[in-house]
């Protein structure tokens, strides 16, 4: 059983799950700490983090990061996301950019977020296909790169997430006027505020 995202009530990273032996235990223990039952997700993760589990060791890192079931402890949390990071666990790698980025148990470091961002979307995650291409795009953390950018947002807004379709219909504006207005009535189509702000009484023209 491969699971795709175990954390979502608690708006904390999605968790695309790999491939092991032990899916059902990391089921298990998602599930648990879905639901608040933070004892059982420890009693299930710790003893497979500990033994390697790149998908046990994000959970860890998500309960030493928010203090669920365990004392907070950004230091513990970090190790545990590059842990599972090194291994290819996507989500971790966007943690970690997080954690960068916004200097959370370690100092702010831009240039770290984006890399880590930019392993993250090379995986395939696309929240961090979407803040790669705003690093890219606004330039934080290494050169502007705007067809970069783009290209990012477009898999992104492949993988539908709202945000991505509106920034790159604000970026296509000035020079793809229809290809603009397609993703920002995709983006509309979704209720983004911005996205109708921007199409303004076009947004009769988007397709229902």
């Amino acid at each position: 059983m491969k699971v795709r995202s175990v954390v979502a009530a608690l708006a904390i990273s999605a968790m695309p799950v790999q491939a092991t032996s032990a899916n059902e235990d990391i089921a298990s223990a998602a599930n648990a700490l879905k639901s608040g039952n933070y004892g059982q997700a420890m009693a299930t993760a710790q003893p497979l983090a500990e033994k390697g589990n790149p998908d046990a060791q994000l959970l860890m890192g998500i309960m030493y990061m928010r203090g669920l079931g365990i004392s907070k402890d950004r230091s513990m949390a970090y190790d545990m996301y590059l842990k599972a990071a090194e291994q290819g666990q996507a989500a971790a790698m966007h943690n970690l950019a997080s954690m960068h980025y916004r200097g959370e148990g370690v100092p702010i470091n831009f240039t770290e977020a984006r890399e880590w961002n930019k392993k993250a979307a090379e995986a395939g995650l696309t929240i961090a296909q979407h803040d790669y291409a705003a690093m890219l795009e606004s330039g934080v953390g290494g050169d502007r790169d705007l067809n970069g950018a783009a290209r990012f947002y477009q898999m992104a807004a492949r993988g539908g997430y709202t945000n991505a379709s509106y920034k790159l219909g604000r970026m296509l504006a000035g020079q793809n006027p229809q290809a603009s207005m397609r993703f920002l009535c995709q983006a509309a189509s979704k209720n983004h505020a911005e996205a109708k702000k921007m199409l303004g009484p076009r947004i009769r023209n988007c397709r229902r």
